[in-house]
């Protein structure tokens, strides 16, 4: 009888310690859905995908390392450009180039900025961006000096950044898509020496230089480059420099006052923003004796060319500029190749209008061809 007991109890222990053996091993599978992975789109997955070789990577490119998501939806992707004052015309043409690529891809890249040509603005503005960390940025730099502690801001914080239009080369940015504004400047000197030169058999004459951005990067460099030549000819004057700003009436009466001031100039040359109302004075006032060279094609100034109130104006592909910018930092997005950032072909930008091709240059404006 006892070994009978004995044996049962040896029984009833041997499957109590099954039972418990079992309630263990249930509970950890119970616990397990609450340790399951998160859902698509978690960091759960993201650190996941990247263990696996996945679609999240990390790329050093010189002193900034980058933490991009490769496979993210293009609709997702956030790409500002950040010019300097969006109420200026020129910023619809930086406009035509950032949306015909986002189109064409489905994100959303577009062009923001300040309502002033300050780069203390611009610095202001990127430094919210900065905070709100979309995908990438571009930005045409109104000032080297002013804009490069940020932008290297925006680098630090793994945002990929390069400069369109205008550069501030003292910066990590990734890329320039842009002219060189000095040698632009150049040109516009040296075609307006040649002009003199046919007029007078020399080069000589009083010249009137404008702008609407005096402090800024590009006007500036290009000033710099239009009296790097003329300070080659001693009989060539600079009789006054006009920094037109405020709104566009404003900007018209003070070149019509400079105008007033100094009615025998020979020539006009013109950093940037003003071409258009130039032509638009010499139009009023019927007058086509006035050489007028500068740059930008936007606005009348191809009519005030073909008509002959404006003598010639340079452009610079602005289009292309920005489509590029939001394409190469868009293709580093998607594959994380440092090789995606590449500088643009400087010459290409620094396109010349007048007599000779502005009927071509029209027709390829009518036909729907951007030229900015």
């Amino acid at each position: 009888m006892k070994k009978t007991m004995a044996v049962l109890m040896t029984l009833v222990m041997a499957l109590t310690m099954c039972s418990c053996g079992q309630k263990d091993q249930g509970g950890s599978q119970e616990a397990t859905p609450d340790a399951a992975p998160a859902e698509s789109g978690s960091e759960g997955d993201e650190t996941a995908d990247a263990a696996e070789g996945g679609s999240e990577k990390t790329v050093t490119i010189g002193d900034y390392t980058f933490t991009i998501d490769t496979a993210k939806d293009p609709k997702d992707i956030e790409i500002p450009v950040v010019y300097q004052n969006v109420q200026d015309i020129f910023a619809s043409y930086m406009e035509e180039g950032v949306l015909g690529f986002a189109e064409e891809k489905g994100i959303n890249a577009y062009v923001t900025g300040s309502n002033d040509w300050s780069a203390e603005s611009q610095y202001n503005l990127m430094e919210t961006l900065v905070t709100k960390k979309p995908d990438a940025i571009a930005i045409a730099a109104a000032d080297d000096q002013t804009l490069t502690p940020v932008i290297n801001k925006a680098l630090e914080a793994g945002i990929p950044v390069l400069c369109v239009n205008c550069d501030a080369p003292s910066s990590g940015r990734l890329a320039y898509l842009g002219r060189d504004d000095v040698e632009a400047g150049r040109e516009v000197a040296k075609y307006i020496v040649e002009k003199l030169t046919e007029k007078y058999g020399e080069p000589k004459g009083k010249i009137l230089m404008t702008t609407t951005g005096a402090g800024n990067n590009w006007s500036d460099q290009r000033e710099a480059g239009n009296r790097e030549i003329f300070e080659q000819y001693p009989d060539i004057e600079i009789v006054d420099f006009i920094n037109a700003t405020g709104d566009e009436q404003s900007m018209y009466g003070m070149l019509e006052n400079a105008l007033l001031a100094n009615p025998d100039i020979d020539a006009m040359c013109n950093m940037g923003g003003t071409m258009d109302l130039w032509g638009r004075l010499m139009k009023n006032q019927g007058r086509t004796d006035i050489i007028a060279v500068g740059n930008d094609l936007y606005g009348d100034v191809l009519s005030y060319i073909k008509d002959g109130y404006l003598t010639c104006s340079y452009g610079q592909r602005v289009y292309e500029q920005c489509y590029g910018g939001v394409e190469q930092l868009y293709n580093f997005l998607t594959t994380g190749d440092p090789a995606s950032f590449k500088e643009n072909d400087v010459p290409f930008y620094i396109f010349r209008v007048d007599a000779a091709n502005v009927e071509e240059v029209l027709e390829q404006r009518e036909s729907g061809t951007p030229i900015g």
